[in-house]
């Protein structure tokens, strides 16, 4: 486990790579593990995240209004 006081930058092991464009705006999704991962993956891209309070989980859809005004470039909760 890499720990912030070993060194100011995380191995490159620890953040999952997905192949993102640089600055992408990410509406997460899926459990715990998924968020935290593709959190990461946002931000080593020097992205953004957007977090839904009424998401899938609680049975609600993003809606496209609101992802649109949020500029979400990769939505995640719709697979792409």
């Amino acid at each position: 486990m890499w720990l912030a006081t070993e060194q100011s930058e995380p191995p490159s092991h620890a953040v999952p790579q997905q192949g993102w464009p640089a600055g992408s705006r990410v509406n997460l999704a899926g459990d715990l593990a998924q968020v935290l991962e593709s959190a990461l993956a946002a931000w080593e891209v020097n992205g953004s995240v957007v977090l839904a309070r009424d998401g899938q989980r609680s049975g609600g859809e993003p809606r496209p209004e609101r992802l649109a005004s949020e500029q979400v470039t990769l939505d995640l909760a719709q697979g792409h």
